[in-house]
């Protein structure tokens, strides 16, 4: 299992959550910046009163700047008052049915429990209101002839920073079903590192896999090898109730 204090220690310790040298993050980060602000700025419907909830966002607002952001992360550290909280998506502190727009990126999810995370998110977001959430995919080649290739749920290495970490992987069939059962409807998906996890998968080099991620716009690897990206963004709209 993942234990909850240790990664709380882990990012209370880090010095920087994106960093500069870990060149397949810094693509990850900003395809995932660009699909915040798409999803921010043209997907959902904000009024001056509608609040903003981002999810392990260490104080990350994606270039953007709207009212009502409210920052959560499981770590004090990045976070600054007012509008800002320290919990863990297991267990908001935030009264149900109250946050227009849910953003839960960097691979949160994967840190948790996905059945306890989806339920309290869906708890907090208003109907009709929409969620765009990211998170590491089993199916991913990084895990090809892995224990983990496929499965709904497993635990397994990956990296970050250019250290080994275990993590929770997750289907796309899982995450959805699940969205499903909490009253959360697929509205679209995108896909982070398609091809780049193959490479890493037989190198085992990040920064030199990370290079071929400009042919994951390709239209035929768009249409044909997405299912096997590393990191899958789906965004959800919830039933009215």
């Amino acid at each position: 299992m993942i234990n909850e204090s240790e990664v709380r220690r882990k990012y209370s310790e880090i010095k920087e959550i994106w960093s500069n040298d870990d060149r397949w993050h810094v693509h990850t980060r900003r395809k995932i910046d660009g699909y915040v602000r798409e999803f921010l700025m043209y997907d959902t419907v904000l009024d001056e009163t509608d609040k903003i909830l981002l999810v392990g966002s260490a104080g990350n607002s994606h270039g953007l700047k709207l009212e009502n952001m409210i920052h959560l992360d499981i770590s004090e550290k990045f976070l600054s008052p007012p509008n800002s909280i320290a919990a863990t998506v297991t267990n908001l502190p935030i009264a149900s049915n109250s946050i227009k727009a849910i953003v839960c990126v960097g691979s949160v999810i994967n840190y948790t429990d996905i059945y306890l995370s989806l339920s309290e998110l869906s708890r907090v977001l208003i109907a009709k209101g929409k969620m765009l959430i990211e998170f590491e995919s089993s199916w991913s080649f990084e895990y090809l002839f892995k224990k983990a290739f496929k499965k709904h749920a497993c635990i397994s290495e990956t990296f970050y920073q250019n250290k080994k970490e275990m993590l929770w992987v997750y289907s796309d069939t899982l995450v959805v079903g699940l969205a499903k059962k909490f009253g959360l409807g697929v509205d679209y998906e995108r896909h982070i590192h398609i091809l780049s996890p193959l490479l890493f998968r037989f190198t085992g080099l990040q920064n030199l896999s990370s290079k071929v991620s400009f042919l994951d716009d390709a239209p035929i690897v768009k249409g044909l090898l997405s299912k096997y990206a590393s990191n899958v963004i789906i965004c959800f709209s919830k039933f009215s109730e």
